[in-house]
């Protein structure tokens, strides 16, 4: 009786130590949930997670503010309940240029907020709130009469799972 307790203990505590693994809690990475800029922190922990062959960046409750984020294969970003991705107001955050194709055509433009190229198996989930922050876009583009128009599809991306309904005022959508 006493090796078969054992030995659940042991398989229990296996189970346990390895359950997470993959995920990468954005606050022990660097990242900030008091809304002070944290894109280098982001954007490194996807990096660590595509080194090891994927995993979820979890963003508990707090605001993050971001500028673009380059997305990998196998990657998933999960916002908590009370988590708010906020991206930055400030075009610097969205260079260099990067090539994405609209009605057809290849371009070269500011990044979009997730940017992803010849990457598969990207999630963005949970029940936080992504707020792109549209309306200094919109100015702009108000302001030298001109629209952006839709989001642009990448040729690059498959199985693209956007799950979040929680999607707000991104400068694309529009």
């Amino acid at each position: 009786m006493k090796k078969i307790l054992i030995i659940l203990c042991f398989i229990t505590g296996f189970n346990t130590a390895f359950a997470n693994d993959g995920w990468l809690n954005i606050l022990n990475e660097g990242g900030n949930n008091k809304g002070i800029k944290c894109t280098e922190a982001i954007q490194n922990a996807i990096e660590k997670a595509s080194k090891n062959g994927g995993g979820t960046i979890f963003f508990p409750a707090g605001e993050y503010l971001t500028g673009a984020l380059k997305l990998k294969s196998n990657i998933t970003i999960h916002l908590d309940s009370g988590a708010l991705l906020k991206f930055s107001e400030n075009f610097d955050d969205y260079l260099p240029f990067v090539e994405m194709r609209y009605e057809g055509l290849m371009m070269k433009t500011f990044s979009p907020l997730f940017y992803a190229k010849d990457a598969e198996n990207i999630t963005i989930k949970g029940r936080g709130v992504i707020d792109g922050q549209g309306k200094a876009w919109w100015n702009e583009v108000y302001r030298i009469e001109s629209a952006k128009g839709p989001i642009p599809e990448t040729k690059y991306q498959k199985m693209w799972g956007e799950q979040n309904p929680g999607i707000v005022y991104e400068p694309y959508y529009k």
